[in-house]
């Protein structure tokens, strides 16, 4: 059975710290820096293959770093009218060869 919340969950973590070790401990996931120098020409080409993006910047960057609200006023304020009682939901998310770090991001 899963916590009610999980650890490191914050204003900021809402999910809880993901790519932790099972005792919280960093890292399951680290960050890969990409070279100061950038990517060569082969190194971009083998980034997009099979994903079609460039998997190495995901790698590069930690998958639990804050994420900024961009949201519009307008957006914030329908968002607090919303109701607080809500029932329980899941959420199946199908995946196939999908990259794992930018996967582990949608959760």
């Amino acid at each position: 059975e899963a916590a009610p919340i999980r650890a490191g969950a914050d204003d900021e973590h809402q999910h809880g710290l993901l790519g932790r070790l099972p005792d919280g401990s960093c890292c399951r996931l680290k960050p890969e820096p990409l070279p100061r120098s950038g990517l060569t020409e082969e190194e971009v080409r083998d980034s997009h293959r099979g994903f079609c993006f460039n998997s190495r910047a995901a790698e590069a960057v930690d998958v639990d770093r804050p994420q900024l609200d961009v949201r519009t006023s307008g957006c914030k304020a329908r968002h607090q009218a919303y109701p607080c009682d809500l029932p329980t939901a899941s959420v199946i998310i199908v995946f196939h060869n999908e990259h794992f770090v930018t996967l582990i991001r949608s959760v």
